[in-house]
């Protein structure tokens, strides 16, 4: 047995193995702490809830008119109206308009602090089925569909 500054050679390993254990349980703790946390980022940059929501075929003065789910080309437009009640925010109102599948559109609006702030987005009315998904920053809201036949 060899001996190294007063302790032998199987101490030695046996104390570099155990701090090899420890280190590697000290990463994987950090690891799966900065994974599992809660993000608050997340939530915390707003606090918006939907107090309105409408595919429409028009907006008039502010307010959704024409109310439906199925259209025509002869529509030209169509028309996500939202309503919001924010005390806090931090980002865009974002709207993304998905066509049979495929994304059609991303529309960044301006999104206020207010008890009832209102704005929309509109897309041309062309024929195929439709998703519109509404975000406030990188937090989604709610979605909803709609057909131009």
């Amino acid at each position: 047995m060899a001996v190294f500054r007063g302790r032998s050679t199987e101490k030695r390993l046996a104390k570099s193995g155990s701090m090899k254990r420890i280190s590697l349980i000290s990463i994987l703790s950090l690891s799966c702490l900065l994974i599992y946390a809660p993000h608050d980022a997340q939530t915390a940059s707003n606090d918006c809830v939907v107090l309105d929501w409408q595919i429409a075929g028009a907006v008039k003065n502010g307010i959704p008119s024409e109310k439906r789910r199925e259209f025509n080309q002869g529509d030209k437009r169509v028309y996500a109206f939202i309503s919001l009640n924010c005390t806090r925010t931090a980002s865009n109102l974002g709207f993304r308009f998905l066509r049979n599948g495929r994304v059609y559109a991303f529309i960044k609006l301006p999104l206020r602090r207010s008890k009832r702030w209102r704005t929309w987005a509109s897309v041309k009315a062309l024929q195929g089925k439709w998703l519109v998904k509404a975000y406030a920053g990188s937090r989604f809201l709610l979605s909803d569909t709609f057909v131009v036949r």
